[in-house]
């Protein structure tokens, strides 16, 4: 006998379908207003059906000596998901994308959180081999160039910026601006902020969406002028625009989604215009306000705080890629006082071939040589 027909058909938690129990996740989260969470859940489970599917015709080939491609998925509940599970669907994950880990990444850390709610609402426990995730890595990709330097934000401030720009440009500045002054706030939180939260004067009260993390921010001159431009007294919003349709043909207001593509596709267009090289999206602002905190010598603790990260962990990894400048100068730093002497050259012309290497290194030998020579002389006066 089966034994999944022990249990009680698919209502107890140890039997509950793993594609049914993870399609309520992404309904948990469409009610919550989360569309771009549950939109990532439903491309994720797209991709455990396709590697199901691709099980099963494996298994079909290897009994039978060929497989019809349109077989049932096989019957897989949550309680079959063991680490052994993980690790080979890991595998295969990365093999699909051997090129672009962050995309295996993307899926498996999906994959995780889902699981990982149904664990906390009590529809599974953990195997007998323990959490399935313990000794599986997710590989992300490596931040490249993720935040702007001191002088294009400054660039990106200018008030004569906006008579170069659209009209629906300059509010998508606005929006790259205020999250910078916002501490770094998430576009999700900002695209639901209201008047209402604005209970004390000159502070934004509200609580950071992913964490639950309660947060609680002085409204900056600039934020002030921010908001006086996008006021409007029939919208609770602050900035009612990011729910407003422009030609779009479709009734209703604008999701978030859509609003988040629109504004990362004006500032690129205005990155273009400037002639900055990253591509200019909300989450470079965040990662902007992030580092140039770090590098103004606030404490990771307190960039934690402005940022809602329940870890510190967290934020140690959003800053371990960005901080390359400020160790090279503490670096520079450190050699200044300990190591280089007074007037000595710091900046030596790389070779550009095997002959004028060797010269560079003769002539090299030969000053420090003459420099031992003539620290030897002033140590015997």
């Amino acid at each position: 006998m089966d034994k999944d027909k022990t249990q009680n058909n698919d209502k107890t938690p140890k039997s509950k379908l793993l594609i049914k129990a993870f399609e309520e996740q992404v309904k948990i989260k469409t009610d919550l207003g989360r569309e771009r969470t549950a939109k990532n859940y439903r491309t994720t489970i797209a991709k455990i059906k396709t590697y199901l599917s691709e099980q099963s015709d494996s298994d079909s080939n290897n009994r039978n000596g060929n497989g019809n491609g349109n077989r049932p998925l096989p019957t897989l509940r949550l309680r079959h998901i063991d680490t052994q599970w993980v690790q080979d669907f890991t595998a295969w994950l990365y093999r699909q994308h051997p090129d672009t880990p962050g995309t295996a990444g993307f899926y498996l850390s999906n994959f995780k959180a889902m699981y990982n709610h149904t664990v906390e609402q009590g529809q599974v426990t953990y195997p007998d081999s323990g959490y399935p995730f313990a000794h599986v890595s997710i590989k992300s990709p490596v931040p490249f160039k993720r935040a702007l330097p001191q002088k294009e934000v400054q660039r990106l401030s200018e008030r004569n910026l906006y008579a170069q720009l659209t009209p629906a440009c300059r509010d998508s500045l606005d929006i790259f601006l205020f999250i910078f002054f916002c501490q770094g706030i998430s576009f999700h939180d900002l695209f639901t902020l209201t008047y209402h939260q604005m209970n004390a004067p000159d502070y934004i009260i509200y609580t950071r969406s992913k964490t639950n993390v309660p947060l609680k921010v002085k409204l900056t001159d600039e934020m002030k002028y921010i908001l006086q431009r996008h006021r409007k007294p029939d919208s609770p919003y602050l900035f009612p625009f990011l729910h407003e349709r422009r030609k779009e043909k479709a009734a209703g207001p604008l999701n978030e989604d859509s609003a988040l593509k629109r504004t990362n596709r004006h500032l690129k267009k205005i990155g273009k215009l400037l002639g900055i090289e990253i591509s200019l999206t909300t989450y470079v602002m965040r990662h902007t306000f992030a580092t140039l905190m770090l590098s103004s010598g606030a404490t990771v603790e307190l960039i934690s705080q402005c940022l809602g990260h329940k870890s510190i962990k967290t934020t140690q990894i959003y800053l371990s890629k960005l901080t390359t400048e400020k160790l090279d100068k503490a670096t520079d730093t450190m050699l200044e006082m300990y190591i280089r002497q007074p007037g000595e050259q710091k900046e030596v012309s790389l070779p550009k071939n095997k002959e004028t290497s060797d010269k560079n290194n003769e002539e090299n030998e030969e000053g420090l040589s003459n420099k031992g020579s003539r620290r030897k002389k002033m140590s015997v006066s």
